[in-house]
């Protein structure tokens, strides 16, 4: 399994925080919509978008705690994982490098980092993306793998 390694540092500010585990609902608020940076849906309407997206969604909190995988998955996650440390899904030849990147993250010096690998035969885009609140705090890091076929060097 080969990788390639590309970093984003500095101009990228994703905005967001996490939601439940899949299956979980909204918790019980006073109001029916999630304000974002643009536009207004409702819980219901941003778990349709999060549990539908043909990709592997991973979100980790900023504690590093693992508070959110897609139904749609590349990488085997058990839902036993939700609640615990991103370090727990990670082999601990790789605890290192998760620690630098979610660091870059957390102290703002990166933004993104996407790798390439292959994983049941296909080329795989996997791209990490630190999640920055709309008051420009740090909330998490949010973990999207997709099939790139269309992408396979020769």
């Amino acid at each position: 399994m080969t990788e390639q390694n590309t970093s984003e540092a500095g101009g990228r500010n994703a905005s967001g925080s996490g939601t439940g585990a899949a299956g979980a609902r909204a918790p019980a608020l006073d109001f029916d919509f999630a304000t974002l940076f643009a536009g207004q849906p409702t819980y219901e309407q941003l778990a349709a978008v999060f549990d539908g997206v043909e990709a592997d969604l991973t979100y980790i909190d900023d504690q590093d705690v693992v508070i959110y995988f897609s139904p749609f998955r590349i990488f085997d996650r058990p839902a036993t994982i939700l609640g615990h440390s991103v370090y727990d899904c990670h082999p601990p030849q790789t605890h290192a490098e998760v620690t630098e990147m979610l660091d870059s993250f957390k102290a703002g010096t990166e933004f993104k980092v996407s790798r390439y690998t292959t994983k049941h035969g296909h080329y795989v885009h996997v791209c990490y993306m630190a999640i920055i609140g709309l008051d420009g705090v740090y909330r998490g890091c949010l973990e999207s793998a997709t099939y790139r076929d269309d992408l396979k060097p020769a």
